[in-house]
């Protein structure tokens, strides 16, 4: 798996001001992208996974920001040698990716200008060849951006909005599968997608799988109902990680469909 759903492409509008420790951040990296492409890259001991994963979205990136979480391998060097912004995480607080991702975009806010295009990806993945051309980065023809983040979706109202599986809230997924367990007591991100829906405002696709064992169908289809802009809902015959609910063509074609009536509604 290279790009996949758990990473995330999301337009910013938020960036402030350059400082001086900023600028000196973009001279470092040696170069600012065409695309206008910042990216955060979290891992802990991914070895070569991590190094892969740099050289693959380094070339299109105009800057990089790794956030490591105590790595005991060769991670760190491995992002300085390549001329990459390194955060290491404070080991005095318990690490989580949603952690990791908020102290990269925190570190990417005092950077030289404001950045159209920020990528996070995990130390693990690559990003395939053509990814950026492939997601239309530059046509600003398009007002369509997908986000997967419900939180990112109200704060920053899209045209339209789509939701792969999505969920009402961790801790209802959490006690799904682990009954016996206190788990509203145990989690530290709940994701309390339920409570955002109804501030949503612009158009929404959801898609389930009626087979999902991860994110049983009645999980997405309470968080759908909580939802009171236009929506739509469509299911898919497949389980979590089915290709149909990866790039399948029912899915696909429900998404082209759904961003060309937005395109043609927000013009």
């Amino acid at each position: 798996m290279h790009v996949s759903w758990v990473n995330y492409l999301v337009a910013s509008k938020t960036m402030q001001s350059p400082t001086a420790e900023s600028r000196m951040l973009v001279e470092t990296q040696g170069r600012e992208s065409d695309t206008d492409l910042w990216v955060v890259v979290i891992g802990r001991n991914e070895g070569e996974r991590l190094t892969r994963c740099f050289d693959s979205i380094r070339p299109t990136a105009a800057v990089m920001v790794y956030v490591d979480s105590a790595s005991t391998d060769d991670s760190v060097s491995a992002a300085r040698e390549r001329g990459i912004e390194v955060v290491e995480l404070d080991m005095s607080i318990p690490f989580t990716a949603a952690r990791a991702r908020n102290a990269g975009f925190a570190r990417l806010k005092q950077t030289a200008r404001p950045a159209r295009w920020i990528q996070f990806i995990d130390g693990d993945c690559e990003v395939v060849a053509g990814w950026l051309d492939g997601a239309d980065l530059s046509n600003d023809a398009r007002p369509v951006h997908l986000m997967r983040s419900l939180r990112l979706a109200v704060e920053h109202q899209p045209a339209a909005l789509v939701l792969r599986s999505p969920f009402a809230s961790l801790t209802l997924v959490g006690q799904h599968h682990y009954p016996m367990l206190p788990v509203a007591l145990l989690l530290r991100d709940r994701y309390p997608s339920i409570d955002r829906a109804p501030r949503i405002q612009c158009p929404v696709l959801v898609i389930a799988g009626t087979r999902d064992l991860v994110i049983p169908t009645d999980h997405t289809r309470r968080l759908y109902d909580a939802i009171v802009a236009a929506k739509t809902f469509v299911e898919i015959e497949a389980d979590h990680n089915d290709a149909a609910l990866l790039d399948g063509t029912e899915m696909m074609n429900a998404i082209i469909g759904f961003i060309g009536k937005a395109s043609r509604t927000s013009q």
